[in-house]
């Protein structure tokens, strides 16, 4: 299966452990799979999310970043792909994007 050159998944991510964004340990979430995408994350103690994301653009991409303040619901991801963008978005607000030379 090719993977599209547009598109995005969104999930909720959550714990048991409900301070699980904010106490200083980690966790390891994934990876989750399908239609040809894996995500992968990891909370570190720093308060730090490492996602590793592969299937878009043919490639595995890595974002580092602060985990927000999270709802009771837990967190919510968005990544989207098109015209050789990858963003990421948390609890609604984009965090970073990386583009790629097509």
């Amino acid at each position: 299966m090719t993977m599209e050159r547009e598109g995005s998944i969104t999930f909720w991510l959550r714990h048991q452990n409900v301070d699980w964004y904010k106490d200083e340990n980690s966790y390891n979430f994934g990876p989750f799979a399908g239609a040809g995408i894996s995500v992968h994350i990891v909370k570190h103690p720093t308060r730090k999310l490492t996602l590793d994301i592969s299937g878009p653009f043919g490639k595995t991409h890595s974002f580092n970043v602060q985990v927000p303040e999270c709802s009771p619901k837990g967190l919510f991801v968005a990544i989207t792909w098109k015209d050789n963008s990858l963003r990421l978005y948390l609890n609604g607000k984009e965090i970073e994007v990386k583009t790629f030379v097509g």
